[in-house]
């Protein structure tokens, strides 16, 4: 299951300003644990489908306000980065993707492992390049790579650690034009979807949004600072398996230090599809099923539809690195349930985490 993220804005507004704070590429909204009053800001962590009109980003105004007052004792970790100081470094990823039914039995599990080894450029060291191998010396290609995996990496890292560039990024708009045309040629689409897409393709933010979104996101928690006080909300884009639609979920991240750890920080989030999206789902499920069991003549009732993705991230204070990362979306659909969990951990870090 393939997400692609862009921003969208929304602002909410209430009483006292409490605090904002510009995370992973986007404004937070943040909420006290002890104050319930909230600031007007710019949520926008969203992610985009191919075939969805491209929303401009509305940049808010990032106030703070002395919230002593109320109780708030901020505890505050700048999440800093080494990364632009390597020469290269490597990601083992872990791909899971897994049917399992109402018992929690795995039905069917597909189970990938490749290295995402980056090595910095002799020229200018702000760029790195990406190449997914079977192994950590990257002796061995990566034969289950997809066709977007197949192409480098080209990225800028800025000195606060966030990726900031795709320069290759016309490279992989021109493997998905050429993706449409096919369909277009075999009449799946017709000509204005096929313009519209590929005039929001010529984009560099919006290709580097899709083809690297988990490390986007990762790499965008860098060269901010966040209260371990605070309890942030944020919305995230889930694309609806039946619809395809990109549909804006609510959710918490929480920042904390690891149980026993003085260096390790914990980023937890989850968005889950709940109230009126929920509702949605489960007649866009009707109507897919519908459409799926004309021809068969079997019919099949809808009694639990569900979106949940969550995210869980080990950063080191010390060594100023993002250690290990777990990214989880799952579908579940009367109780079966299909999960993509990629699980991303810096494998050539050889310094102590405490």
């Amino acid at each position: 299951m393939a997400f692609f993220r862009l921003c969208t804005p929304l602002y909410v507004c209430s009483q006292p300003l409490v605090q904002t704070l510009r995370l992973n590429g986007s404004y937070m909204l943040v909420k006290s644990q002890s104050v319930f009053s909230i600031a007007i800001v710019a949520l926008c962590s969203s992610f985009f489908f191919v075939g969805r009109t491209a929303a401009q980003l509305t940049p808010a105004t990032t106030v703070t306000a002395d919230t002593s007052a109320y109780g708030h004792i901020p505890e505050l970790e700048y999440i800093g980065s080494n990364f632009p100081s390597f020469k290269s470094f490597i990601f083992r990823r872990v791909a899971q993707e897994y049917i399992a039914n109402e018992n929690g039995f795995l039905l069917d599990v597909k189970l990938d492992t490749a290295f995402l080894i980056f090595k910095r450029a002799t020229t200018d060291t702000s760029w790195f390049t990406g190449t997914f191998y079977s192994d950590d010396e990257g002796q061995k290609p990566f034969l289950k790579a997809n066709s977007i995996e197949k192409i480098p990496l080209e990225i800028k890292i800025a000195p606060n650690g966030k990726i900031t560039e795709l320069r290759n990024w016309k490279q992989y708009r021109d493997h998905f034009v050429s993706s449409l045309s096919k369909q277009a040629k075999a009449d799946l689409i017709n000509s204005v979807y096929f313009k519209e897409q590929k005039d929001l393709l010529n984009s560099e933010g919006v290709i580097r949004l899709m083809v690297m979104e988990d490390l986007h996101y990762l790499f965008n928690f860098y060269g901010d600072t966040v209260d371990l006080n605070l309890s942030y909300l944020r919305i995230k884009g889930l694309k609806s398996p039946f619809s395809q639609e990109t549909l804006q979920v609510l959710g918490d991240l929480k920042i904390e230090r690891a149980h026993g750890s003085a260096n390790t920080l914990k980023f937890k989030a989850q968005n889950r599809a709940e109230g009126p999206i929920k509702q949605q789902l489960m007649e866009e499920a009707i109507k897919y099923l519908k459409v799926k069991e004309k021809d068969s003549g079997s019919s099949t009732q809808i009694l639990t539809v569900g979106l949940n993705s969550e995210q869980e991230i080990d950063y080191n204070i010390r060594s100023k690195c993002l250690m290990t990362a777990t990214l989880s979306d799952v579908v579940v659909l009367n109780l079966q349930s299909r999960g993509n969990v990629r699980v991303y951990q810096l494998w050539d870090y050889r310094f102590p985490w405490e």
